[in-house]
């Protein structure tokens, strides 16, 4: 008889149930809620009913032949409620495991972990998008077991049910049958006209599932979220959706609007039980969780993962450990680096990297290593570091480095644990958003070598706030080869999206990678009438015989061994051939603009006799908002960015594709004016924010209580490039939302992208930096709205973002901020120090750099 005991008065309603198969069970409950009647339920499925159901007071008990209902080896959920005056209150619940005894009995199709598999893919909205998140907690559960390719993200901000739809033949390129599950983050927040009612989005889920299940894959679906922040207009659709994705699990008949809707079951689909979400406690706005919401998310997923899959890559034997004896981090020798104290594994160094504390070494009862801080003055991080570790990878070999990691109850002031090799690990700064007390596998994403490269420094990364007192236990690790990507297979291009009917069209995608012959086709979308795909080159060509919008095109191309890429959707347009058609484009009459003139566009000149025209006004390419009229006058908020008018022209056969005119050179301001910080923003009395230096300095006052935020006054839109002067104590510079306050910087990735410390924080995870912000920097910052994507390098030297093949001049490699929403401005945050200071300077005449070409100063 396994005897456990759970305590209501400890704090958690959340705990394992774990015991030999053979054996039964007996539960005893401590203080409990008085009267009534406890109800246990455990079960394989949240979705169906339960295996098991007992009735008890101060415990359960449950004998060993009752319990064979219950398969070894897999992994269940158990309830445990109370049953008082007709009404049932779930107190308890948690994860249940009988043990096997010899064998488990594994699902149908499990998964073997490899080094190479199993994949994990994700797709959906910002909800699996952000950074951080519920895929970053999903990531640090479940890093021992799944291996985070490159471009396992697919999930983007926005997306509507057709737009995941249109995008899945990306995602089914990149499926390895029986070797890859998909997660599908909740799905219906986003509704366009052409997805907006029950049956248009379950149409494209249903397609896009079908599409997944027959690729080989696993598919593991969170039901729709019910909105927040008291938005109750579309609960009966939400609450249908959710209960469609469930019944495509199971089967089963989901109404909606009095219409009966027959879903059958599927195999290897897998609904997510998303019951105990509070959309009232657990989202952050009306779409988005909070971190207790991301928190509960990843903890279901995972549930749902781990019953597929058998062993991990700690345990594999096909996997070549190359840490060997230095992978439980045993053998203690004396600490001998500044910062640290205790015992040290032998094999790693142990380093205070950032900070004044002292960091404590030594072994628990359990024989793992542990890492302490108590009460720190500041900031800190300490680096556990295996130099030098021998890999011997060829160029484009893969490597995967994980730590199993604890952080031990009662942990405060944690910004969060990673593990850096080739790659990193998501990481946040924000101790709102740091895992909890608990075991975490934490796995670093595929990166492959650029060159043939003998030696690899891996490490595990821990960094905590001020006030901190954190204990972190590493338990086990191991670094392998994953695989090899020198000669992948891949198809790119940018396709002409507007066609004149009658006109001529040509596309020749160009691909690099795999081995020929090469066969083309469409995997979606249907090309436009008079327009062809040659299958031997990829080629798109023809004449439009007929107006028609053709969308969701997915250009693919298969090797001579059968591996696929396929381009990122698009859409061709064909417009009416008597329409106008452009024969001298539009001009603007001012091309040296300042704020407050008045800019006027001609038509430029069109065939076709046009009897109306229609404008749109475009600052750095982005459209502004209400400027349709021939004349604009340019606004404060268009310093630094260039200006431009698109032209359509209308005759009776219909509109004309629009004529952009050249732009202008970079609005300045009429008076000479400068970038500044909105100084606006602060605490209340007493105020611990000051703002000098024509508000361009920003600095923290005698009375500052913790760390605070602000940002620029100026809407960045366009190509902007701007600096900052760092003084003391800076936490980070960067870019932020209109919703940063002086308490609260904003989320990791959507409310602000930002460098501090040694990483840069953006809308797709990190990006390590390679050397930490420091006092008398000055970091530079080009950003391009038009793209969503940044760039970031201090003191004029040095590869931005740390990569050689990143330049804004180019376009190439941006960091992302397609996660930011609405009108975006300069960022600082300032440590919890009366010295911090750092200054904003957007205007030309006070930067120490140029900006790149094609960026442009505020003035």
């Amino acid at each position: 008889m396994h005897v456990q005991t759970f305590d209501f008065q400890g704090g958690a309603e959340n705990f394992d149930i774990r015991f030999p198969a053979g054996e039964g069970l007996r539960l005893a409950l401590l203080n409990a809620p008085a009267g009534g009647v406890k109800v246990l339920t455990i079960g394989e499925n949240p979705n169906l009913e339960p295996l098991i159901e007992v009735q008890g007071q101060s415990q359960f008990e449950v004998e060993a032949d009752d319990l064979e209902a219950i398969p070894e080896g897999r992994l269940c959920r158990f309830n445990i409620w109370h049953s008082l005056g007709g009404e049932m209150d779930l107190i308890a619940e948690g994860r249940f495991l009988r043990r096997a005894s010899l064998a488990p009995d594994l699902p149908a199709s499990p998964f073997e972990v490899t080094e190479a598999a199993p994949i994990l893919l994700m797709d959906g909205d910002s909800v699996m998008h952000n950074m951080p998140g519920t895929r970053v907690f999903l990531q640090q559960l479940v890093g021992h077991q799944f291996r985070f390719p490159e471009g396992f993200v697919h999930a983007t901000g926005g997306d509507s049910a057709r737009k995941i739809w249109f995008g899945t033949p990306e995602i089914v390129a990149q499926i390895v049958p029986d070797q890859t599950v998909v997660v599908m983050g909740p799905v219906g927040a986003n509704q366009t006209l052409d997805d907006d009612s029950f049956e248009e989005i379950t149409s494209f889920l249903d397609q896009t599932f079908t599409a997944l299940l027959a690729a080989g894959a696993h598919v593991i679906a969170v039901p729709t979220l019910l909105d927040g922040m008291g938005i109750t207009t579309q609960d009966a659709k939400k609450s249908a959706l959710a209960a469609w994705v469930t019944a495509y699990e199971t089967g089963g008949v989901v109404t909606y609007l009095g219409v009966d809707h027959s879903v059958a079951a599927h195999a290897r689909f897998h609904a997510v039980d998303v019951g105990g979400f509070d959309r009232d406690t657990m989202k952050s706005d009306v779409s988005h969780p909070n971190a207790v919401g991301a928190r509960y998310l990843a903890g279901q997923i995972a549930d749902r993962l781990a019953g597929l899959v058998s062993a991990d890559v700690f345990a594999a034997p096909e996997i070549d450990n190359l840490l060997g004896a230095a992978s439980t981090f045993r053998t203690g020798v004396a600490a001998s680096t500044n910062g640290v104290a205790g015992t040290v594994p032998q094999d790693w160094t142990v380093a205070r990297t950032e900070g004044s504390d002292v960091w404590t070494c030594g072994y628990g009862v359990d024989n793992s290593f542990e890492v302490s801080v108590t009460d720190t003055q500041g900031d800190g991080t300490c680096t556990i570091s295996l130099p030098g570790l021998a890999v011997d990878a060829l160029a484009g070999d893969i490597l995967n480095f994980v730590a199993e990691v604890e952080i031990a109850e009662a942990a405060v002031g944690l910004k969060s644990v990673g593990v850096v090799a080739l790659g990193s690990s998501p990481m946040t700064l924000n101790t709102d958003w740091a895992a909890e007390a608990g075991r975490y596998n934490l796995r670093t994403p595929d990166a492959a070598y650029g060159a043939d490269t003998a030696q690899q420094t891996v490490q595990v990364v821990i960094k905590v706030a001020a006030g901190a007192s954190v204990t972190v236990k590493l338990h086990r690790a191991t670094a392998f080869i994953a695989g090899n990507v020198a000669n992948k297979f891949q198809i790119s291009g940018t396709p002409s999206e507007g066609l004149v009917l009658g006109a001529a069209y040509s596309f020749v995608p160009q691909t690099s990678g795999g081995t020929a012959p090469f066969v083309f086709d469409l995997a979606g979308g249907v090309l436009p009438t008079g327009l062809a795909l040659n299958a031997a080159t990829g080629e798109i060509s023809g004449v439009a015989s007929e107006a028609s919008l053709a969308e969701g095109l997915a250009l693919r191309v298969r090797d001579s061994e059968g591996a696929t890429a396929v381009l990122p959707y698009f859409a061709i347009n064909v417009i009416g051939g008597d329409v106008p058609v452009n024969q001298l484009l539009p001009v603007i009459d001012t091309l040296s603009p300042s704020v407050g003139d008045v800019l006027t566009a001609t038509t430029g000149s069109w065939s076709n006799s046009p009897t109306a025209y229609q404008y749109q006004w475009l600052s750095s390419g982005s459209e502004i908002s209400g400027a349709t009229a021939v004349s604009y006058e340019v606004q404060p908020q268009d310093v630094g960015q260039t200006l431009s008018v698109r032209v359509i022209a209308i005759n009776a056969s219909g509109s004309s594709s629009p004529a952009q005119s050249a732009a202008t050179n970079a609005v300045v301001a009429a008076s000479g004016g400068s970038a500044s910080w909105d100084s606006n923003i602060n605490t209340g009395a007493p105020l611990e924010l000051a703002y000098s230096d024509a508000d361009r300095q920003v600095s923290a006052t005698a009375d500052i209580s913790g760390v605070r935020h602000t940002r620029g006054v100026t809407v960045l839109t366009g190509k902007v490039y701007l600096e900052f002067d760092l003084g003391p104590q800076v936490l980070g510079v960067g870019l932020a939302t209109s919703g940063t306050t002086a308490l609260n910087g904003g989320a990791f990735g959507t409310g602000r992208c930002f460098w501090s410390g040694s990483y840069v924080f953006h809308s797709a995870g990190n990006t390590a930096m390679g050397a930490s912000l420091l006092d008398g920097d000055v970091v530079q910052l080009a950003v391009d709205l038009g793209t969503s994507e940044f760039w970031m390098r201090r003191n004029g030297a040095g590869d931005w973002n740390n990569d050689a093949a990143a330049d804004p001049a180019t376009g190439g490699g941006g960091l992302d901020i397609s996660g930011m929403t609405g009108d975006i401005f300069a960022y600082a945050g300032l440590q919890n120090d009366s010295t911090a200071s750092v200054t904003l300077q957007g205007t030309a005449d006070r930067q120490s750099y140029g900006a790149p070409a094609g960026f442009a100063p505020l003035g």
